[in-house]
Formats: C-alpha cells, structure tokens, sequence
C-alpha cells in the first residue's frame, strides 16, 4: 500500500509533516492562520482560547467546553460540571424515605404518616410515626385568639369594622365580629355603578361635551372647518375637545351629534353645514334658497362610533364671495353626547 503526504505551506509558513503521532497544528490565535475558501476541513488548536476549531469553507467554528451547572440551590448533584466526563452524585434512602428508580425517572417518597388527636375542626398534629416529626405552635396575630385544652386548640377573632374617613356617609353596616356586614351600592339618577373582582366603580351614564363661538370666514365655494371658542359643558371621561375645532371619542359607543349654526344674511347661493367622522361625511344639511335674513341651520344624528376617532363641524357657502357665521355665540354651537 502506497500513502501519499500532501504538505501544505500556510500563511505563516508552518509545515505539516508526517510524523508517528498524528498531530493537530496549534496557533497563537485565529487571527495568526487566515480565514480563506481552499481551508475547508482543516482543523487547528486556538492556543488563545485553548478550542478546536474547524474551517467551513466560509469560517472558522470553533468548539465549546460542555458544562453541568445546576440552579441555585442549597445542595448540589454535580461532582463535576466540566466536560468531556460529567459526573453526578448518586441518591440514597434516608430515614423515611423510599426511592423507587424507573426507565428515566427517581421517584422520592416517604412512608411517614401523621394523625390528628382532635378529629373535628382545624386540628394540629400531636403524634406521628417519625422520624422525628413536629409541629408548629400558633401565635395570636391580630384580631385573633387562642383558647387550648388537652387536645384541641380553638382559633377565635375579636376583630371589629369601622370606616376610616369618620365623615360622611359610612359604608359599615355590622361592625362587630366575626359577622361583620357593609352596605350595599344602589344607582340613583345620573349614576351608574360598574365592579369587577376587586372594585366598584361610580360614574356617570353619559358623557358629553357641548361648545359654543364658531366664528369664521368661509371663502367661496369652499368648505372651512368651524372653530369653536368656548366650552360650555364637559362630562365625562368619553370626550375630549383640542381647543380648537375637533372632538375627540376616546369610547366606543352610541352617540348624538347636534350643531345649529347661523350664516350672516345674503341672498345669493346656498349654505351647507356638515359632520364628519375622521375622514367620513356623516350628516348635513343645505339650503339653496337663501333668504334675506339670517340663516339658521342645523343638524342632528345618532350614530354609533368605533373608538378612538375624531368628530368636526364644517361649513360651506356660495354666494360668490366671501361670507361669516354670526358672531352670536350663543347660536352658534355643537353637542357630543355618548348615549350607550
């Protein structure tokens, strides 16, 4: 049989020779043997991090010590956690104790039993078959109290109820225990009562935000969103108002929606007032033949809204100029109102 050597010169000009014992080379670091296609299969020793590595074709991977460490406990199994050749502790029966082994499970019994001399009740443990079992003692916390005779010991409270704000109406209806009793909720008008596992929740049935002002110039021809000036009233925690010309519906919900607004006198073109939902046209109105008087229009529609979105009111004219609401406040004005 004829074996061929192939020696190859690498990078830092080392030579692989056959020798009696095979031999994997060993380098300073990675960084000293070079990272190139044609190293595929080759396996070194990183004298840096003491790993063999192997190159890919691509890089060099570089093997891992396996380790056994175990969770913070008061005693471990581990003899030895550092691999190749793990090692762990064996268990043995102690007093108490049977351990029966199975396929891939130890399972950890006790043949220890416990009995009770009292029999009724909550009792406490007075004799057992051990080894060496105890029980604890009781200790009187507060509002508790400890009576024991021969065999049984009695657990009794004492405690009381009272409210802590001493003003008031008070919520405590039997305030001596142990059948102590509080009050009851009952919604009157305007309240609405809500509780889940842990609270009870008062609030109001409706919120609602009403406005007023709605000065504005609105050019030919072109519809203007109405600023609004002044709240008027703002119930609840459904709606917000920006300042300026929008509402906000933080809940979903069923709502009514209503705005009369006045146009300036003129007798040319027609008026429009509209609701708009975010980017969607809702309701409106318009007037075409417009008289010689003040215009007053409104609009008013129940719908019901998928929170959060945006409520405004805008307006539009064309009498071939320009044209203003009243200044009249008290007229001009829009109400949110969440029903459901």
């Amino acid at each position: 049989m004829v074996m061929t050597i192939r020696v190859n010169r690498d990078r830092v000009f080392h030579h692989v020779r056959n020798t009696d014992v095979l031999k994997i080379p060993a380098y300073r670091n990675l960084a000293g043997v070079g990272d190139e296609p044609g190293m595929e299969g080759d396996i070194i020793l990183d004298r840096s991090t003491m790993q063999f590595c192997f190159h890919n074709g691509v890089t060099w991977i570089c093997l891992t010590t396996v380790t056994l460490t175990d969770g913070d406990c008061d005693a471990s199994l581990i003899i030895d956690g550092i691999g190749p050749f793990l090692e762990i502790r064996g268990l043995s029966e102690g007093p108490g104790i049977v351990l029966t082994e199975g396929a891939s499970c130890v399972t950890i019994a006790t043949d220890i039993t416990l009995s009770d001399a009292c029999g009724t009740g909550v009792s406490l443990v007075n004799d057992g078959t051990g080894p060496d079992l105890a029980v604890k003692g009781l200790v009187e916390g507060d509002g508790i109290v400890l009576t024991s005779d021969a065999s049984c010991v009695t657990i009794a409270t004492d405690i009381t109820l009272s409210d802590a704000c001493g003003t008031g109406v008070s919520l405590v209806n039997n305030s001596v225990g142990p059948d102590l009793a509080v009050k009851g909720l009952v919604e009157g008008d305007g309240i609405v009562l809500t509780s889940d596992a842990s609270c009870v929740t008062i609030g109001t049935p409706f919120s609602r935000i009403s406005l007023t002002g709605g000065g504005a110039t609105i050019l030919d021809i072109t519809t203007t969103d109405v600023i609004w000036d002044s709240v008027v009233d703002d119930v609840g925690t459904d709606l917000t108002f920006n300042g300026t010309d929008t509402i906000n519906i933080l809940t979903s919900g069923v709502y009514i929606f209503d705005s009369t607004l006045a146009f300036v006198p003129d007798i040319t073109g027609s008026r429009g007032i509209n609701f708009g939902l975010g980017a969607v046209l809702i309701a409106g109105t318009v007037q075409s033949a417009t008289p010689a008087f003040e215009w007053r229009g409104n609009v008013s529609i129940v719908r019901t809204v998928i929170a959060p979105d945006t409520f405004k009111v805008s307006v539009f004219q064309s009498s071939g100029g320009d044209l203003t609401l009243t200044s009249q406040a008290p007229i001009n004005n829009v109400s949110v109102t969440r029903l459901i």
